[in-house]
């Protein structure tokens, strides 16, 4: 069961969610497809946003500053310490890019069980691959591909800055 006011996950005898103190009675039963929370409990994943080869993205409440936020989850059984190491120098990275305009930034990072999590900034709005289905004929105006263009080049420039090399750029 979680908690519905924190999304914590409360034992099957509690009479009170252990992190908020709200009374079992108003949780709920977990979602089999939606993963349970982490970060004890701080981030709860709702919607699932997209895959990657290796983790998900899933929109999430962070539970204690009551925001939105993207929670990458990486099972970690299918890491090796070289896996778990990549994961690590990734989060690293992104956390020295995060102090730009056009770059999403690191919040947190984690293990917790078998899983590894990075929480970052949640971006609203879609991808760009939405826009372009969503553009009459799948054109977008030339204006709004200009900018876009223009907010990319210069994220890959701040990241080029600092010596980083993004190796996945995608929509």
């Amino acid at each position: 069961m979680h908690c519905r006011e924190c999304g914590n996950t409360t034992g099957p005898d509690a009479r009170f969610c252990p992190n908020c103190g709200t009374p079992v009675e108003t949780a709920v039963a977990a979602d089999p497809g939606v993963p349970s929370p982490v970060g004890d409990g701080r981030y709860v994943p709702r919607q699932l946003l997209g895959t990657g080869a290796r983790k998900e993205v899933w929109l999430a409440t962070d539970s204690r500053l009551d925001r939105d936020i993207a929670l990458a989850l990486v099972p970690g059984a299918d890491l090796d310490e070289a896996g778990r190491n990549r994961l690590e120098r990734e989060a690293k990275v992104m956390a020295r890019l995060g102090d730009h305009p056009n770059v999403v930034a690191v919040l947190d990072v984690g293990i917790e069980g078998n899983s590894h999590y990075i929480v970052s900034q949640y971006m609203g709005g879609g991808t760009l691959s939405d826009r372009i289905a969503d553009a009459p004929d799948g054109r977008v105006p030339v204006a709004d591909a200009l900018t876009v263009a223009t907010d990319l080049a210069r994220a890959l420039q701040h990241a080029h800055n600092l010596g980083v090399i993004h190796r996945d750029l995608k929509p």
